[in-house]
């Protein structure tokens, strides 16, 4: 289950850093 969200947050946060920048 953490697993899973931290690869999560990995792959957002990705997304929010292309999308801002």
């Amino acid at each position: 289950m953490i697993s899973m969200i931290m690869v999560l947050n990995q792959k957002g946060d990705i997304m929010i850093s292309r999308q801002y920048r």
